[in-house]
Order: structure tokens, then sequence, then C-alpha cells
């Protein structure tokens, strides 16, 4: 189903406004956005990503293009696309290895509630359920991230560095979507719980970290 086993991570949470995170912890609500989606968002610095779902990234420090015979070197980074990886519905989870673990402040802006979900694997074969129910396959993985100087393959999984603080998960369709898909999984209180993010940002101790 998954590589979910094979990484360290203990915990799958969602971030996100409480009413959305309610539905998702009492019915099940499972809202997969496209990938263009984040594309669009270029307002948002911590979550728009202009290079998301890229079939390819070339950075321009290591790229040589030979025109003729002729080597040039390219002002900025290569970058390729196709409009059929950016169709594919997502559903964005952080990755946590140990509660004690700080979330990156950061993360404090998607939301003003986390869902955690203590059984992983529990939560991602319901949803791959669902989804099957409605004549989709999903897959589930961790994302890569790599710096500005590489070059090479991207795709629904590999993102740039500078979202690594996102420790992100994804479940992702294996084919384009005609748009978002909504899945109802049923009540997931049995492996799920909500926490305030404003309680996240209190470490043990009583200090509010800075934001």
């Amino acid at each position: 189903m998954s590589s979910y086993d094979a990484d360290n991570t203990q915990f799958l949470v969602k971030f996100g406004r409480e009413e959305h995170m309610r539905a998702l912890l009492r019915r099940g609500a499972v809202f997969m956005n496209q990938l263009q989606y984040f594309v669009d968002l270029e307002k948002d610095g911590l979550r728009g990503d202009r290079n998301e779902a890229l079939t390819g990234y070339w950075s321009h420090e290591r790229a040589k293009i030979t025109i003729g015979g002729r080597q040039l070197l390219p002002a900025g980074p290569l970058r390729v696309w196709g409009a059929p990886d950016r169709r594919r519905a997502t559903y964005c989870l952080y990755g946590v290895s140990n509660l004690r673990d700080p979330v990156d402040p950061r993360c404090f802006t998607f939301g003003d509630l986390a869902v955690f979900f203590s059984n992983g694997q529990e939560f991602a074969r319901r949803v791959f359920a669902a989804a099957e129910r409605l004549g989709h396959e999903l897959a589930l993985e961790p994302v890569r991230y790599v710096g500005r100087d590489y070059c090479g393959r991207m795709g629904a999984f590999t993102k740039l560095s500078e979202f690594s603080f996102q420790n992100e998960w994804r479940m992702v369709t294996r084919d384009p979507t005609p748009g978002p898909l909504l899945l109802e999984v049923g009540s997931l209180e049995d492996i799920a719980m909500a926490v305030p993010l404003s309680e996240l940002a209190m470490p043990p101790g009583g200090c509010r970290t800075s934001r």
C-alpha cells in the first residue's frame, strides 16, 4: 500500500481550520486538492510552490545546453512540467518521529487545530479503501527534499529543500482527477485526537516558543 512501514515516522498529523479538522475527526472527511492548487497559491510563501509536481528540475549552475555544437549556460534553473501530474489529487500530512520533537512554528499558520493519528497505517488503509470505492488508486509516501543544485526527475513526491520544514507525507491519486476529491471514511476518533495548535507552541516548562 505504501512505504509507511519503512520510515521511522510514528505519527501522522493534519493541520487545518478547526471546522475542517472536526469534520475529519468525526466524519472522516478527507478533502484532497489537486497539486495545481499549491502552484496557484503564489501569495502564500509557506505553502504556495510554483515548482510543485515538476516533471524535472535542472540547476542552472550544473545544467548545460548544446545547440549546433555550441554549449550554452542557462540563466536560471530549467523546469519541465506536465499538466497531468498537477491534476493529481493530494492529501498533505506532517510526519512526527517523536512527540517530544518540536513542530516547526511555521506550520502554525496552516490552521488552528491539529489532528494526530496514532495509527497512520490504519488511517491510510481507510482512506485507500474509500478512494477505491470511487474508482481511484492512491499512493502514500514521504516527500523527498532536494537542494537548488539538484538535477533530475521531480514528481509529486519531490520538493525543493526550502519546504523541508513541512516534514511532509502525501497521499496522491495515481491518475489525474477532474477536480478536488472528497472522501468520507467514517469517524476516526478511535485512532486520532485533536490538539489546538496553540498548545503545540507551548513546550514543557510553559514558555511559548517564538512564532
